[in-house]
């Protein structure tokens, strides 16, 4: 493989939110949607804790705050700020 073969080298930092159950899909109960009972696995609220870990090399941070209140969270905002450092 050559280098123009390989993917670029990046820095990358993903927050990933955990311990809220979030809703991954729909179920579907015989013809229709079940909109009252979707099926749920970790995450923030909204993001899964999967669909925010990206399949490159990355830095991690696992927070239990919610999707809505990641930047507030001073945990979050330290580690962003060692990350562009």
């Amino acid at each position: 493989m050559s280098c123009a073969d390989s993917p670029p080298a990046v820095a990358a930092l993903a927050i990933v939110g955990i311990g809220r159950e979030t809703v991954s899909g729909v179920r579907v109960a015989g013809a229709a949607f079940d909109f009252d009972h979707p099926a749920l696995v970790d995450g923030d609220d909204l993001v899964t804790s999967a669909s925010a870990r990206p399949s490159i090399l990355r830095q991690e941070l696992e927070t239990r705050t919610a999707h809505g209140e990641v930047l507030s969270d001073p945990e979050v905002q330290r580690a962003v700020a060692r990350f562009l450092r």
